[in-house]
C-alpha cells in the first residue's frame, strides 16, 4: 500500500505512522490492521 492510499482511506488516515514519519515501529489498532488486510485482499 502506498502512503497516498492510506491518507485517502477514512480508517487509515489517522494511523500513527503517518504522523511520525521518522518512526520505524508503530503499533496498529485492530481496526487499522483489519482494514489493511481487507484492502490488500482486494488487490489480489
Amino acid at each position: 500500500m502506498t502512503r497516498k492510499e492510506c491518507i485517502e482511506d477514512p480508517i487509515l488516515k489517522n494511523m500513527e505512522i503517518l504522523k511520525q514519519i521518522q518512526t520505524t515501529n508503530v503499533k496498529l489498532r485492530q481496526k487499522e490492521w483489519d482494514r489493511i488486510i481487507e484492502l490488500l485482499e482486494r488487490k489480489t
